[in-house]
């Protein structure tokens, strides 16, 4: 009972001595049935041993964890680090006022506030910010979760309105450490800023289009002409100075080529996009405005953890999830995969298992 302080005490004495935990067992020491602090960070330690491709599995569901903490110890991280810029900031004009000294302003971005915390004390979300600095496809996925839910959404009882300010503090931690820290952390910050930009202005393309009072093939047209005009939106949307894709950071794309542009029809008519990348092949992918892909994310980041737990226990069950990145509460991209629907198969095939006999043949199989 932890409400017992006799009792949280003797527990807390026991996990000190207790064998490591794995680090997919710790994520559960993050959920609102553990509040007490020093669970807390014992699951936070241990996490400290994830490395990055496996934290990213983990990301979505930390940064919904970030629910369950301290809200006042994150303000209070915040308010230290601004404490400690200020401080900078005051010996820096000292610096420049007074006499000349051998020292320079590396000691600012030598390490950042973040750094020096003991392991032992951090929360979740100084240790999310500290990993996210140090790895940049971690920063872009954290980055985009995290302004999901900073987003000023309609909220119903004021414990939603508390989580959004937490949200934006931790964002604001975000932000500030990436400005502060070193010229890698400046430049992701720069990243981060461009792919906003890129954002808002496909939302603007999407609100032109869905505004002509026309048939879906005109509008299509309406479309194309759009991408293709350079001067028609803030940012040259065929030819831009190449930037990480949100959906995916590894690819960098540089603009999109207007003429293999469409909509799909349906209600909302969301965008085929053909993204020219740095390395050669096209990128498509679908964008998506008016709906909420925030479930959808979740969803395939579940299936995706499943898929990598199952694979360690050599149980290979050939899944391939898509991706799906929610950029805000009403829009995101989603990976376009080059397929056929249920209806032409049966058309053309008669059964889906003609089809799979015929694509993908096996001796054993039936």
């Amino acid at each position: 009972n932890w409400e017992l302080a006799v009792e949280a005490r003797q527990a807390v004495d026991m996990l000190q001595q207790w064998a490591p935990m794995e680090v997919e067992d710790s994520l559960q020491l993050l959920s609102p049935v553990f509040t007490h602090p020093a669970v807390r960070r014992y699951a936070i330690t241990r996490l400290q041993q994830a490395s990055d491709d496996d934290l990213l599995l983990y990301l979505l569901q930390l940064v919904q964890a970030l629910k369950y903490e301290d809200f006042y110890e994150i303000n209070e991280a915040y308010k230290r680090m601004q404490m400690k810029e200020s401080c900078v900031s005051d010996n820096d004009q000292k610096e420049i006022l007074g006499p000349s000294t051998s020292r320079s302003h590396e000691s600012k971005n030598s390490k950042s506030d973040l750094d020096v915390e003991k392991d032992e004390d951090q929360n979740l979300a100084t240790f999310l910010i500290q990993r996210a600095c140090h790895n940049s496809t971690l920063a872009n996925y954290f980055y985009w979760y995290l302004i999901t839910e900073c987003e000023d959404q309609e909220v119903a009882v004021e414990l939603d309105t508390k989580v959004r300010e937490m949200y934006l503090t931790v964002m604001r931690m975000f932000q500030e450490t990436l400005q502060n820290g070193f010229a890698e952390w400046q430049k992701q910050q720069q990243v981060l800023q461009h792919q906003v930009a890129l954002i808002d202005e496909l939302v603007k393309l999407v609100k032109s289009v869905q505004r002509e009072n026309c048939n879906r093939k005109k509008k299509i047209e309406q479309l194309q002409m759009l991408l293709a005009d350079s001067e028609a939106f803030k940012i040259n949307l065929a030819d831009f100075d190449p930037i990480p894709f949100p959906l995916d950071p590894r690819i960098c794309i540089r603009g999109i080529v207007p003429h293999n542009a469409i909509l799909f029809k349906s209600a909302l008519m969301p965008l085929r996009l053909t993204f020219k990348t740095t390395e050669g092949p096209e990128y498509v992918a679908i964008f998506k405005h008016g709906d909420d892909l925030r479930q959808d994310q979740f969803v395939l980041q579940i299936i995706t953890l499943m898929d990598k737990l199952l694979r360690l226990e050599n149980l290979d069950l050939k899944l391939t999830p898509y991706s799906v990145l929610a950029t805000g509460t009403k829009h995101g991209f989603v990976q376009y995969i080059d397929s056929q629907t249920v209806a032409d198969v049966l058309n053309s095939e008669g059964t889906i298992q003609n089809f799979l006999r015929k694509r993908h043949p096996s001796e054993t199989s039936p």
